[in-house]
């Protein structure tokens, strides 16, 4: 598994390819690529990536498919709070560090433990959908 592909993607919102990727494009992506797993788009949930709320709703929506894990591992999805709300994801790739994509940056990878993140996770979840 080679996590240096999906270092440097642009952003692109509701983007889902190696093209370009919001924050959920790059999970989706890094699943199928890497997890061999299918995982939802949710793209057609909302209409605008800049509408905090139906995106924030999109998620919650969606998360009875998704295990809330105490012990992160490899691959599972970390949920961060923007402004109040439950609006963005990473994938924990091991030793602290987490990959991610987020608005008007390229995806990169960043520390749990940074200023930046450090209050603003939620949790981490595993796909249990079969």
């Amino acid at each position: 598994m080679s996590i240096a592909q999906y270092i440097g993607l642009n952003y692109l919102p509701k983007g889902r390819t190696a093209e370009g990727v919001d924050c959920w494009g790059l999970v989706q992506l890094f699943y199928r690529n890497e997890l061999h797993l299918d995982v939802p788009s949710y793209d057609d949930q909302y209409l605008n990536p800049t509408d905090r709320g139906s995106v924030s709703k999109t998620i919650i929506d969606n998360m009875g498919h998704w295990a809330k894990v105490q012990e992160q591992e490899y691959g599972d999805v970390l949920l961060f709070e923007i402004l109040g709300l439950p609006l963005h994801t990473g994938i924990y790739i091991g030793d602290g560090d987490f990959l991610h994509a987020f608005k008007n940056t390229n995806s990169c990878i960043e520390r749990l433990k940074s200023i930046t993140w450090n209050r603003r996770l939620l949790g981490a979840f595993r796909w249990t959908k079969v």
